[in-house]
């Protein structure tokens, strides 16, 4: 009988490994976070397309940490992550502090590249949702301009949708609609980080990227080309017409 019940724990145990994307190395104001090395990233988020549900990755900056304090809708959110990356120097200070060592060498700048990346080797379609105007269609024309071969579903600027039951729906429906497997969320004034939680059953995607009000990543530009001539080589002079 304790061998039946120890095995039975053991295929739980094993059963939750497997539908996590990575166990959490340290907490926060009683916020798990993840410190994943390169290798680690990638095969988590390769490991989300495989799930069967929808897989919510965000970063968590120290100014999150404050408004966790205050608003507990928002703190909510934060443990239900299932992949939460602490951004900055100053979250490893804070989780030193607090006798939760993070290592320093793991803390990331962004999260968009390496989900392009992996959304690029495995032709994952992806869509750009949230921001205002045409934010979200210039995101993904860089996007395509910087990861040749990535598959843009689509993009939208949902304004107050974020906040209301009937838009939410509709938004879901229009993400789905898309095919779209890898939803990034832009930064919004409207909560958006809201929306994964509240239709993330709805969701047909696999991977969800927050990136809350004032997130800093951006997709890297390319670097202009610099032609560099050999020392005394002549320039090329313009000629100027003159009239007169």
């Amino acid at each position: 009988m304790l061998r039946v019940m120890e095995s039975t724990a053991d295929e739980t145990c094993t059963a939750e490994k497997n539908f996590r994307l990575l166990q959490p190395h340290a907490s926060l104001s009683g916020i798990p976070l993840h410190a994943p090395t390169e290798h680690e990233l990638e095969e988590a988020l390769h490991r989300s397309f495989s799930l069967g549900r929808l897989c919510r990755v965000s970063a968590l900056r120290f100014r999150d940490v404050w408004r966790a304090r205050k608003d507990v809708t928002f703190r909510g959110i934060l443990r239900r992550m299932d992949l939460l990356v602490p951004e900055g120097s100053l979250v490893t200070l804070a989780s030193r502090l607090s006798m939760n060592r993070l290592p320093s060498d793991r803390v990331r700048t962004d999260l968009i590249n390496p989900v392009l990346t992996v959304a690029q080797e495995t032709a994952r379609r992806v869509f750009f949702l949230g921001g205002r105007g045409a934010q979200p269609f210039d995101w993904g024309r860089r996007a395509s301009q910087r990861y040749p071969g990535l598959v843009i579903a689509g993009a939208h600027a949902p304004g107050a949708d974020f906040r209301d039951a009937a838009g939410g729906r509709r938004l879901a429906d229009r993400i789905n609609a898309s095919g779209a497997d890898v939803v990034i969320a832009l930064p919004s004034t409207n909560r958006g980080e809201e929306f994964a939680f509240r239709y993330g059953r709805r969701l047909e995607a696999s991977l969800y990227l927050d990136l809350r009000h004032g997130a800093g990543p951006t997709i890297a530009h390319r670097k202009p080309r610099v032609v560099r001539r050999p020392l005394g080589h002549p320039e090329h002079r313009r000629v100027i017409l003159l009239s007169n």
